[in-house]
């Protein structure tokens, strides 16, 4: 990126020179910030030296929630970046959350900070302590992304709150529309901004953590928690949450069979075959079965009028043993049931092996770094992925609105908007589409798929 001259008239079409307009604004905000970056640190080292015991005390129990420090262990094994965003995050709650056990009382933490004997701030220093201090941790999906400017979030918990634009330079470059984060949105003089600490999640935890926690201050703390408030729980169960996630071993989701809606399980049944003239003559017999060469069969079933599902895949080896392959262990008890009943006195079965391609895609996320930087050096041009990509999607989303979807129970998105219990499940699936494409967009370079002609075709609003 060429360099702006101070002198040179200002890219955002002003008419003023650069350094007159955004390089001066620019200059004044960096500054801001780093008033205020000194200002926490100022206001977490007087905590520390003065009240020690107490913070250390308070931190365990209510943040790390491991009077033991298992929690703290582990977040030592994590990488420095990530250490470091926890460091943050702690130090946003010790000033706006924190309350210490001082003389047989508890204090809250700003009050030492901001009442007499606290630390000397900075005018802009203070003021931001003061913010943080008022702010209140929540649970925010990001509604739009303006980037370079700011954030547009609702607040999934306190669902009467009208959505807020941030201002957010940083948080612009790493989040996508339909993102999920726990955040301390920052007032002043009618204007927003994000809090030092953010807690991102997945969609799908961020989903389930905040149907939680809005039923549970809808229906009031007062009853299970008598001694805890609102911001008090949802505080507490965001940060344990976001912790619990990050310092979670890798995990790989389960996958499931879009036939059966088991989780896949690629699984191979053996048989020793006593005449193989009579069974090629069983399988060449049946409708269902196609023979692809002089060895391979395929057991298939029909979706349509142009396409057809695999149920199982047969081999004759080598050896002249038969292999019976399916995709889950369900599909292949059901496949051995069918070729013994067809075939039993020609095929004995020997043995069943089980491969789970979880296992594969954790072997290969661990070498996928290395064969990315391999695949660098002979990369396809982008125009040419973004040519195949486009036609790839615009081909499966027009025919998504009327595919069986095991996530609304077999229903098709279009039948699933005409039922009350069902829309708001395509809504979600719709969002989770949208994000994936914003993340894919941010790795590989390539413009997200729009999908705004199904939101229009289910008769649906981006909400």
């Amino acid at each position: 990126m060429t360099k702006i001259g101070r002198n040179a008239p200002c890219p955002c079409g002003s008419g003023k020179k650069y350094k007159q307009c955004c390089l001066d604004r620019e200059t004044a905000y960096q500054q801001l910030l780093q008033e205020q970056r000194d200002a926490k640190l100022r206001a977490v080292s007087r905590l520390e030296d003065k009240y020690g015991d107490a913070v250390n005390e308070a931190a365990a129990l209510y943040f790390f929630q491991s009077k033991e420090n298992d929690m703290q262990a582990r977040i030592a094994e994590l990488s420095e970046n990530m250490q470091l965003a926890v460091l943050a995050c702690l130090h946003d709650w010790l000033i706006a959350d924190a309350r210490l056990m001082l003389n047989g009382e508890w204090v809250q933490a700003s009050d030492l900070l901001l009442g007499p004997g606290g630390p000397l701030f900075t005018t802009a220093g203070r003021r931001h302590i003061e913010e943080l201090a008022a702010s209140e941790l929540s649970l925010y999906e990001v509604l739009e992304v303006h980037k370079g400017k700011g954030l547009l979030l609702r607040d999934l918990i306190r669902t009467n709150e009208n959505p807020a634009f941030v201002h957010e330079v940083t948080a612009t470059k790493m989040l996508v529309v339909w993102d999920t984060l726990g955040a301390r949105i920052l007032r002043r003089d009618g204007m927003c901004a994000l809090g030092g600490g953010v807690y991102p999640f997945t969609r799908e935890h961020g989903k389930i953590l905040a149907e939680f926690l809005a039923k549970t201050v809808r229906k009031g703390v007062a009853k299970k928690y008598p001694k805890a408030t609102a911001r008090e729980i949802i505080t507490c169960c965001i940060i344990n949450a976001w912790l619990e996630r990050i310092t979670a071993p890798p995990s790989i989701p389960i996958l499931l069979d879009a036939r059966t809606n088991e989780p896949l399980l690629f699984t191979t049944d053996r048989y020793r075959v006593s005449d193989w003239r009579a069974l090629q003559d069983i399988l060449n017999a049946q409708d269902e079965v196609e023979r692809e060469d002089e060895n391979v069969w395929t057991r298939a079933e029909r979706v349509n009028e142009r396409q057809y599902r695999s149920l199982a895949r047969l081999e004759r080896l080598p050896s002249g043993m038969l292999e019976m392959e399916c995709r889950t262990e369900g599909s292949a008890d059901e496949a051995r049931a069918w070729l013994e009943k067809l075939a039993g006195p020609y095929v004995s079965h020997t043995d069943r092996e089980t491969e789970d391609p979880r296992e594969t895609l954790l072997d290969e996320s661990e070498v996928r770094p290395r064969a990315k930087q391999a695949e660098s050096t002979n990369a396809v041009p982008l125009e040419v992925q973004q040519q195949i990509m486009s036609e790839y999607f615009d081909e499966h989303y027009k025919s998504w609105p009327a595919m069986s979807l095991p996530a609304l129970n077999g229903k098709t998105p279009l039948q699933a908007v005409r039922l009350k219990n069902y829309r708001p499940k395509v809504v979600e699936l719709l969002k989770q589409i949208e994000n994936g494409e914003a993340k894919r967009a941010g790795e590989t370079g390539l413009p997200p798929f729009d999908i705004a002609f199904l939101w229009e075709r289910l008769g649906l609003t981006r909400e």
